[in-house]
């Protein structure tokens, strides 16, 4: 059996009309073949500065995910490097 490995993927990008947030719909294919959506949002200050970054699972519950968590860090990490 060939294990495949997780991957995560950039499926979309919404920024507000003002500028105070930029939503990103994030996919991550695990190596179990399991496919995760999430949805992120940065929020910026009226100077443009950014002040918060806020995860959800993208389903129906839309469960917080601690940015301190294993998944967190994999999906900013992600954000920072891949975007």
């Amino acid at each position: 059996m060939i294990t495949r490995e997780a991957k995560f993927y950039l499926t979309d990008k919404w920024a507000s009309s003002d500028g105070h947030q930029i939503e990103y719909r994030i996919l991550l294919e695990d190596a179990d073949g399991v496919d995760v959506k999430y949805l992120v949002t940065d929020y910026f200050n009226s100077d443009g500065t950014m002040h918060d970054t806020m995860i959800f699972n993208d389903n129906e519950d839309q469960n917080m995910v601690d940015s301190e968590s294993y998944i967190g860090k994999k999906i900013l990490t992600f954000m920072e490097n891949g975007i």
